[in-house]
């Protein structure tokens, strides 16, 4: 993270201290993608991600006068993120995992099956795509919330560390723990699940049981953003009058 970076960061901060809706905004339209992000790779639905992504944000309004600045916004958002995280999984069950292309690809390395250079290629990929999910969804939640913060969101292994409130080398072990029961899983579903190559129709219908995009597109984005925004003009404005 770069001087400059940090520089325009805490003026943002600074002036959404302030009541700035302007720098507000643009706080909420740089880090609500990245949060949306994580809760979809924590296998929440849609509908549940908006809820907790403008939870988060009313949340980080309300307790921005709180904030030092000691950590980077992105790293403190987060850390508001994980808290929301917790809450949501104490309160419900485990949901279906939805997770994006990118992080399909993060993980090809796992797979002990080489895609052949013909028609069946796809319905392969699928089926690969199909047993990660499977695999992602049977981890328990700390075990998939490291590998989401540290492959999806690319964070560093401090920067998870301080979000999750755990020492850097717990991390560390955590994430090469994640990473073999991953692999262990995904070959184990492999081994038990071969490919219906001569039922390519029947695969596809299945694999649309697991949507691959979890990225935030703008009309998710917005609303989103409006809701937050709303929350922190309201809260300044009481907090004028008082």
């Amino acid at each position: 993270m770069t001087e400059t970076y940090w520089s325009d960061e805490k003026e943002l901060v600074e002036r959404a201290k302030g009541g700035d809706f302007e720098a507000s905004k643009m706080l909420v339209d740089t880090y609500a993608p990245m949060v949306y992000k994580y809760f979809r790779g924590m296998g929440l639905a849609t509908d549940v991600v908006e809820d907790l992504v403008s939870e988060t944000f009313a949340s980080a309004f309300d307790s921005l006068p709180k904030f030092r600045g000691d950590s980077s916004f992105k790293t403190w958002i987060f850390g508001i993120a994980h808290n929301m995280r917790c809450r949501h999984f104490g309160e419900k069950k485990r949901s279906l995992l939805t997770l994006s292309k990118t992080f399909v690809e993060k993980f090809k390395g796992f797979y002990t099956r080489n895609a052949p250079s013909n028609p069946e290629a796809e319905m392969i990929l699928e089926e690969q795509k199909h047993l990660l999910h499977q695999a992602m969804q049977s981890l328990p939640v700390e075990f998939r919330e490291v590998l989401v913060l540290r492959f999806l969101e690319e964070l560093s292994m401090d920067e998870t560390a301080e979000i999750l409130q755990l020492a850097t080398g717990t991390v560390k072990s955590r994430t090469y723990r994640a990473k073999a029961m991953l692999k262990e899983k995904l070959e184990r579903l492999q081994k038990t699940k071969q490919p219906k190559r001569n039922n390519y129709a029947t695969h596809a219908e299945n694999a649309q049981e697991f949507p691959a995009t979890s990225e935030p597109t703008q009309q998710h984005i917005h609303p989103m953003s409006e809701q937050a925004l709303a929350y922190n003009r309201s809260y300044r404005n009481e907090d004028r009058v008082s």
